[in-house]
């Protein structure tokens, strides 16, 4: 989750245009803490300047683990 501010600030520097970012969910032990994570690294980017409010960020879950409860 904390990885999102650093790719979206590089897209930044080289001047390339940030149209969307795909977080994979893969720790299996707690999914629901790694979701909230990746949800707050979100807010600190857009908090900071580095991930524009209109770049969606879509967060998957292996096949195998799409079961019901999370969709």
């Amino acid at each position: 989750a904390g990885q999102l501010a650093g790719p979206a600030a590089l897209c930044r520097r080289r001047g390339l245009v940030l149209t969307g970012l795909d977080v994979a969910l893969r720790d299996l032990d707690d999914r629901a803490g790694t979701a909230r994570g990746v949800a707050a690294a979100v807010d600190a980017a857009r908090a900071e300047g580095v991930l524009d409010d209109d770049v969606p960020v879509h967060v998957e879950l292996p096949q195998s683990e799409a079961t019901y409860a999370w969709l």
